[in-house]
């Protein structure tokens, strides 16, 4: 019984003082454990430096943690009032860094931004759902949320641009029309369809706004949806969109189509551009000689027609007449041969209905 009990007390002294020298480490250990992933937002503008109207900003947030491999499971909406948004597919990178004398490893996502309008512009505070995956397969994965504070960019007008709520901002502009049907002279009622092909390079199809076209007298104007398409190769985003509208004539005369215009900035040389689509001259053929009936034949062309009606009148009477003559003949000759069978054959009576 005494031994035992000194086994057990030098049991107790002994993890007290584990505890009472370990202490300091352990608190330490779970301080840093429980130290949340960092975080960093920032742009692609470099310091100080301000963005034109619908030019793409990239807003970049790296997500880093010293313990293990931070990511982002589910990328959070970003609203930015004032501004396009646009999350480029497959942009997600692993990151290796060093912080400090420390490594560090994590994540890094990116969203583009396009702004509407000049002024200030505000990222609002995000919060972001950071999975820390441990280096060890057999832990568990923990998650933890890290808020980010607002972020503001300044945005100004490209120089000689008073408007540029149409304006588009891109490396490359690429413009064409077609026609159909392919003609110049049309009657009322008839259409001609206008079909214009819009091609931006490093900007998604949000940026290519509605096509804007003054309107002609006699002329009703009908849009179809537009169709729209987007490419992202190696990186490298490309827009399409295609409109088209068709021109109904209600009136006749000499209609004009009218051109269109369509501005752009070219970041490469930061100068205005103008596009101008040509129209075209129609004529229109007016509702009366559309609908006026064919003219009456004259007297030489009714000659033919009466000389013809003639004919056949003639060869129907003639074709009357010989039939009826080979009628009389045929009678008249069997009229004899008729009578003479005609005593051979007995006289039947018939009995009395009442007898």
């Amino acid at each position: 019984m005494i031994l035992n009990s000194i086994v057990i007390r030098g049991s107790v002294s002994f993890a007290c003082l584990a505890t009472l020298f370990c202490g300091p480490n352990l608190q330490a250990q779970n301080k840093e454990t429980s130290q949340k992933p960092l975080v960093r937002i920032k742009t692609d503008l470099e310091t100080g430096a301000s963005s034109i109207v619908g030019q793409r900003i990239r807003l970049i947030v790296d997500v880093l943690d010293s313990q293990g491999w931070a990511n982002v499971p589910k990328l959070p909406e970003i609203n930015v009032p004032g501004a396009i948004v646009y999350l480029p597919p497959g942009q997600s990178a692993r990151l290796n860094e060093s912080v400090d004398g420390q490594s560090y490893t994590g994540q890094r996502n990116e969203w583009w931004i396009y702004p509407q309008r000049s002024g200030t512009l505000t990222v609002p505070d995000l919060a972001f759902n950071v999975q820390v995956k441990s280096f060890d397969s057999k832990s568990a994965s923990e998650i933890q949320i890290v808020d980010t504070e607002s972020l503001d960019i300044d945005v100004r007008l490209p120089e000689g641009v008073s408007d540029a709520s149409r304006l588009i901002v891109t490396e490359q502009l690429d413009v064409s029309q077609s026609w159909n049907p392919n003609a110049s002279e049309f009657s009322v009622g008839d259409g001609i369809t206008r079909k214009i092909t819009r091609k931006v390079s490093g900007a998604p199809v949000l940026v290519l706004s509605d096509i804007s076209t003054s309107e002609s007298p006699g002329v009703k104007l009908y849009w179809k949806e537009p169709d729209s398409s987007e490419t992202n190769i190696r990186g490298e985003l490309t827009a399409t969109r295609v409109d088209q509208v068709t021109y109904v004539f209600s009136v006749g005369g000499t209609i004009e189509l009218p051109s269109i215009e369509i501005q752009w900035w070219n970041t490469k040389n930061a100068k205005l551009e103008t596009e101008t689509l040509a129209g075209q001259v129609i004529q229109v053929a007016s509702e009366t000689s559309a609908l006026a009936p064919d003219p009456l034949p004259d007297e030489s062309a009714k000659a033919p027609v009466l000389r013809s009606i003639g004919q056949t009148w003639l060869a129907g009477s003639v074709g009357l007449v010989i039939v009826f003559a080979v009628a009389y003949c045929v009678i008249r000759r069997c009229k004899p041969f008729l009578l003479c069978h005609a005593k051979f054959w007995p006289a039947t009576r018939l009995p009395p209905l009442n007898p």
